[in-house]
């Protein structure tokens, strides 16, 4: 479990790279598990009123707070990291630099619309 983070816990702070960003917009577009209602951000109080916090890159828009992406390790499909949708924003929000592992598993999972991502995601029940 990647990037869950509220305002009375520190958290690793930096830079992460472009592509890697890119990655992760795919991932928050193709989440593994929606869940009901929305969660705020309480670092900087974006609240939504429940709808959600939106984030935009390029000419798409959605709304972060809902939902979970999951991606492979990309060296061993044994292993999975999941992390809120709203660790986009706490990145490009807040600087969250998330543990180097997942940062190099994202480039290698495999994307999640892709046969390969759905056939590991099989596995996992």
């Amino acid at each position: 479990a990647v990037g869950w983070l509220d305002v009375n816990h520190n958290f690793a702070q930096g830079n992460v790279t472009n592509e890697f960003m890119a990655r992760l917009w795919g991932f928050c577009q193709t989440p593994l598990v929606v869940s009901m209602g929305f969660h705020d951000c309480d670092l900087c109080n974006k609240f939504s009123n429940g709808y959600g916090i939106y984030a935009k890159r390029e000419d798409t828009q959605i709304r972060l707070g809902s939902t979970i992406v999951a991606l492979f390790d990309g060296f061993s499909d044994h292993i999975v990291y999941v992390a809120p949708d709203m660790i986009y924003h706490y990145i490009l929000e807040h600087q969250y630099l998330p543990p180097q592992q997942f940062v190099d598993s994202i480039l290698k999972s495999p994307p999640p619309d892709s046969l390969e991502y759905d056939e590991l995601t099989k596995k996992l029940k």
